[in-house]
């Protein structure tokens, strides 16, 4: 949201040798041409996943605003305006999946699906991750939408090969081509002090640190607590 800040810290990792892998998790709107140039010169790796949950655009707003976002108002052209950024990735030559929430009635019959496909494969993306709808106590009127992942699996399965097996994620060759496809459950079954899966540190624009992911209703304000007092 901050393009200067994300510039700063950039300068400042390069500056003292420091060039972690780096994943942006976004809805694709806040790329400008500036950031966009800068990210191209980190010498480390780097890349985006960036949530596409319908190519229909009536379908889209629907879950980005009725769904995701009731009390905020849509951007302007906000469907129009993702798919441009991803076009500007693309030529930019910076990696990116697409993340998709499989929402019953509204993105998951066979043409969406197949849309996403053949629209993944037109951009050059490298991954489209599907995740099952995050049911949490809040959550519970969406329950309507929810839409296993494994009936997805199913239906696609003369065209999957797997490539790749961990506890909460599958990955798939699809059909003969390059793209991959993620299944990854929203779940935890061992308990934190055997998880090995959650390693990374998760951080959202509005200056929240999560702990851990899979748990979104545990998180500290930053902008209250400080970053070392959190971790610890």
């Amino acid at each position: 949201l901050n393009p200067n800040k994300i510039v700063a810290c950039l300068d400042y990792m390069e500056s003292i040798g420091y060039l972690p892998d780096i994943t942006f998790v976004s809805n694709g709107l806040a790329l400008t041409e500036k950031l966009l140039a800068r990210l191209q010169a980190y010498p480390g790796k780097m890349r985006f996943n960036i949530s596409m949950h319908s190519l229909e655009e009536h379908a889209y707003n629907q879950i980005v605003q009725d769904i995701q976002k009731p009390n905020a108002p849509l951007c302007h052209n906000e469907h129009r305006r993702v798919k441009e950024n991803l076009l500007k990735l693309q030529a930019a030559g910076i990696p990116f999946k697409l993340n998709f929430v499989l929402l019953k009635g509204l993105n998951t019959s066979d043409e969406a699906i197949q849309a996403v496909l053949d629209y993944a494969l037109q951009l050059g993306a490298t991954r489209i991750k599907f995740l099952e709808l995050l049911l949490t106590k809040e959550l519970n009127h969406l329950y309507g939408y929810f839409y296993r992942l494994d009936a997805l699996r199913e239906r696609l399965s003369d065209q999957l090969t797997l490539t790749e097996r961990s506890f909460r994620r599958d990955v798939y060759r699809y059909a003969d081509t390059p793209l991959e496809l993620e299944f990854q459950h929203c779940t935890c079954a061992r308990g934190c002090n055997t998880c090995t899966v959650n390693r990374d540190a998760n951080f959202t624009a509005e200056l929240k640190y999560f702990p851990c992911f899979l748990h979104s209703d545990e998180d500290f304000d930053l902008k209250t607590v400080a970053l070392e007092q959190a971790i610890a």
